[in-house]
């Protein structure tokens, strides 16, 4: 309520970055198995947006970070896995057994869809990876800014305390808009794909 009320013109832009996914969402209709598997992973991007949006409303900053990563994973793999029957049989049949899964962590690292990528669109791989790097740095993977924006000394002793919500309003406003930037990498990427 208090982001809402305080950051407004951010929020509104939240709404629309929603709007937008559901009016995509809707629109589309795969027919091939690499198909639904791309909207499927466009749905999880989606609902990565949704969690991160509340959780950067919310204060819960380190961990709006773990959900722009996972958002931005989602588009990668759709990305990388349209229009390629090999790497969706790969990702389909990574649980049947350990040489599946060892095939598709092999398959599926990051490291090799950017050069795909930035083969499409240079723009957006650019700004995929500068995402992707950031969210790591900021919380997506235990680090030392994960933790020590979140320290605050204790009023009535001389110790530090853990805070899960971060008040702090310039930092809020910052994930906010790191929110809204990755909803907009998630559109890039999608039109790539759809």
């Amino acid at each position: 309520g208090v982001s809402f009320l305080n950051l407004k013109p951010y929020f509104d832009l939240l709404q629309k970055a929603n709007e937008v996914f559901v009016d995509a969402e809707a629109r589309m209709s795969p027919h091939e198995l690499d198909g639904f598997v791309a909207h499927s992973l466009f749905v999880r991007a989606f609902s990565c947006f949704l969690g991160a949006a509340r959780l950067s409303c919310s204060g819960q900053l380190a961990e709006t970070w773990v959900l722009l990563r996972a958002c931005i994973e989602n588009g990668l793999y759709a990305f990388y896995i349209f229009g390629n029957e090999e790497r969706t049989q790969i990702w389909v049949n990574r649980h049947k057994n350990e040489d599946d899964k060892t095939k598709c962590k092999r398959t599926f690292q990051v490291g090799k869809i950017w050069p795909e990528l930035r083969g499409r669109s240079r723009a957006t791989a650019t700004e995929a990876k500068r995402l992707y790097d950031k969210a790591i740095d900021w919380g997506a993977h235990p680090n030392e800014r994960s933790v020590f924006p979140n320290i605050a000394v204790k009023q009535h002793d001389a110790g530090y305390a853990l805070q899960v919500v971060n008040s702090d309003p310039a930092l809020i406003r910052a994930t906010i808009i790191a929110t809204i930037t990755v909803s907009s990498l998630m559109f890039g990427i999608f039109t790539l794909v759809f």
